[in-house]
């Protein structure tokens, strides 16, 4: 009986292992479809024209489409190679066709090895140091044939525009340096092509399109194609390395920490730029890739700007079987707006509910018509948001029209008569061909009034956002819309292939205080990342960053432009330089309370004085809560002085005091001794709606939490005087 009972297990057992194989199969088959289609969608988006082609060949589509073709026999991590070049910060791939191929390559990965994603990161790390495959000769000769390509088709695409361009661009970017060292003998000069990649990464107008953007990603490759091609150390050096990141990311789980967290990324920014290992890359950012910024909007904030009054006086020319309708009438009501759960993007459905009151004459000859008549009116569209903008799908309306004769008149009594009975008897279809006509102006009224504010808030969104932050390479991996009954939510996900952002989303309990009509949840991770992007190894000067303040129509402050004063003297206008560090230029911890801001220089540079040594400075805050009920908000006191550090130096003479001390004071100006959070002002259409004011601030676990509401007071009528009243 147990050996009955043994081989029946035995064979439940085998059945449920087939069982898996074959689902697993049949999952590898849907995400596969699912790729193909997308990918399939994504080319004929991007057309067969120069632009298309060099999408197709920065993403190795070529490559995908053989990968796909062998189904589950394709290479894991081949696939994540490619993965990895859909999860960079090459400008446009947020787009929302770029985000279905990555979701899709992501999801065929797991299937492909799902023991490399199940297995803890300790053990694929010991694997990826097992199976170590130097980059080839092959490899690098194929780089450099891609970087040439890319070459030829921004020289291709630039000449089409003008030989000024051209040859302004050449300048800037170093091009005869370029061109030198790629046709030297004796292999090239790594640093001088690491010159043109900081010029192509410098934030420059222009070097958001696609054009540039697939140069300096061909160009970093091929350098670190070389750099890390076959040596006699290269085995050894990528072992050691691939232990002390087990180690960090070890730390890192136990006590997570703006410096470990860097740390981490200078391992991975090593394995992205060598090519090394990118499944490990991959499971890396799986784990610790979550979003790093949460929004969410209350109704009341979001209808602010849209929900407005209509009191209007209409004409109206119609023309109604066979008779012209001169006259003219009030529509009174109102636009509102809903929001409309859905998690692919914001949806918002515009109403317009209003009563239309007219007088009007109806003309044929003979005889003209008097008419008065109540229209009911409603209206509506919806309005989708997504990381390209606004969008409207049009308006659709429905109106009811009733309408009475007050009056006819013509030349003769006999004709009043028949005209009377005629137009009693047509009154009915005259009102639903009036009423149907009445739709058609709706719509096309709605539809005028909702594209024009679109345009604005679009252009807006373009000008003032996306193109600043693409131009410093700073626009959100991820940027997702979604909408509640009560809210509009934002998440985005600030990180490039080597950056580690969130590991995992805020608790339900990081946002304690009363309900916000604007609340905003950022991770430290955020900031770290996003300097790195826009400041990591550059130069900000006092110029540029008034030039980046105006580009969002903002002045800049007289603590960034002047120097501090000494004691009776007053603020003078200073041309200051800093030079940021590569890695965390600027980080901020967010923990107990407690915030910590630190911001890393190579160099300094203001008002006679120069250090050119690596200079640490931070600011440590505590939180003090405030008091709503008294109209206190929540803000940021300083614990004890400003600190600066050369970070390399521990001997330090009498100059050295006195430049640090110079230092100190300029960032005592920034960090002073307490942040208060002024309330925001409203753009004008949003302004009656009230300022926001900051009512709750919180900083733990890594995340920052702050949450702002309407101030409905400032806007709302104050009570008459008591003899007012009284009359």
């Amino acid at each position: 009986m147990n050996r009955v009972k043994k081989q029946v297990a035995i064979c439940l057992f085998v059945y449920c292992c087939l069982a898996s194989a074959q689902f697993s199969r049949a999952e590898d088959a849907e995400v596969r479809q699912h790729l193909k289609e997308d990918l399939a969608v994504l080319h004929v988006w991007l057309g067969t024209g120069e632009n298309g082609q060099a999408w197709r060949r920065f993403l190795q589509s070529g490559g995908l489409q053989n990968l796909i073709a062998q189904g589950e026999q394709a290479d894991p991590a081949a696939v994540a190679e490619i993965l990895t070049i859909y999860q960079s910060a090459a400008p446009g791939l947020e787009l929302p066709r770029f985000l279905d191929v990555r979701n899709d390559l992501a999801a065929w990965l797991k299937t492909l090895a799902p023991t490399a994603v199940e297995m803890s990161l300790a053990d694929a790390i010991v694997q990826a140091q097992q199976h170590y495959r130097p980059i080839p000769p092959a490899e690098v000769v194929r780089r450099r044939a891609a970087l040439e390509r890319a070459m030829k088709e921004l020289t291709r695409y630039l000449r089409a525009t003008s030989a000024e361009r051209l040859a302004n661009w050449r300048a800037y970017l170093q091009w005869d340096a370029l061109t030198r060292e790629l046709a030297s003998d004796d292999g090239p000069d790594l640093g001088a092509l690491e010159k043109v990649v900081r010029q192509l990464r410098s934030g420059e107008a222009g070097l958001e399109l696609t054009h540039f953007a697939n140069l300096r990603t061909r160009l970093a490759s091929y350098i670190n194609g070389v750099r890390y091609t076959t040596n006699a150390e290269a085995e050894a050096t990528y072992k050691k390395r691939l232990g002390e990141l087990a180690e960090l990311l070890k730390t890192y789980d136990e006590h997570p920490s703006t410096e470990t967290a860097s740390s981490i990324s200078r391992y991975l920014n090593w394995l992205v730029d060598s090519g090394l290992a990118p499944a490990l890359v991959a499971q890396v950012r799986r784990q610790y890739n979550q979003p790093n910024l949460y929004i969410a909007a209350s109704h009341a904030l979001v209808s602010a700007g849209l929900e407005e009054d209509v009191d209007e006086y209409t004409e109206v020319r119609d023309s109604i079987l066979g008779s012209t309708i001169r006259g003219g009438g009030k529509t009174r009501g109102r636009v509102s707006v809903e929001l409309l759960p859905n998690t692919e993007y914001a949806d918002l459905l515009i109403k317009l509910q209003a009563k239309n009151h007219a007088k009007t004459r109806a003309y044929r000859k003979p005889v003209v018509v008097f008419n008065k008549s109540r229209t009911s009116i409603y209206a509506a569209g919806r309005v989708g948001v997504d990381a390209q903008g606004l969008h409207f799908g049009g308006a659709v309306a429905r109106c009811d029209t009733d309408s009475q004769i007050t009056g006819i008149s013509a030349k003769h009594r006999f004709i009043e008569k028949i005209a009377n009975k005629k137009a009693h008897q047509l009154k009915g279809q005259a009102s639903r061909i009036a009423a149907r006509h009445a739709e058609t102006r709706a719509s096309r009224q709605m539809n005028e009034r909702v594209e024009e504010m679109l345009v604005d808030a679009n252009k807006s969104f373009d000008e003032k956002f996306r193109l600043p932050l693409q131009r410093r390479f700073a626009f959100p991996q991820l940027l997702r819309f979604s909408t509640t009954f009560d809210h509009l939510k934002i998440l985005a996900l600030q990180a490039d292939p080597h950056h580690l952002a969130a590991p995992a989303p805020p608790s339900p309990g990081a946002s304690p205080g009363p309900p916000a009509d604007l609340t905003v949840q950022v991770h430290e991770s955020m900031l770290r990342n996003s300097s790195e992007m826009a400041l990591g190894g550059r130069q900000l000067t006092k110029d540029k960053l008034a030039e980046l303040f105006k580009e969002f129509d903002q002045e800049l402050p007289p603590e960034l432009a002047n120097a501090p004063a000494e004691e009776g003297e007053e603020p003078e206008e200073d041309d200051w330089a800093v030079d940021f560090a590569s890695q965390s230029p600027f980080a901020a911890t967010f923990d107990g309370q407690r915030i910590i801001f630190t911001v890393l220089a190579k160099r300094f540079a203001g008002r006679g004085t120069v250090s050119r040594h690596p200079t640490k400075v931070t600011a440590t805050y505590d939180i003090a809560p405030g008091n709503i009920a008294a109209g206190q908000p929540p803000k940021l006191i300083r614990d004890g002085e400003v600190q600066t550090e050369f970070v390399t130096r521990k001997r330090l003479g009498p100059a050295d005091f006195a430049v640090r001390a110079k230092i100190k004071r300029r960032f005592e100006q920034i960090f002073k001794p307490e942040i208060v959070f002024d309330d925001i002002e409203l753009p004008e259409r949003m302004a009656s709606a009230g300022p926001l004011r900051l009512i709750s601030l919180n900083a733990n676990n890594g995340w920052l939490t702050l949450g702002w509401s309407l101030d409905r007071r400032a806007t709302s009528e104050s009570p008459p005087a008591p003899e007012v009243a009284a009359k």
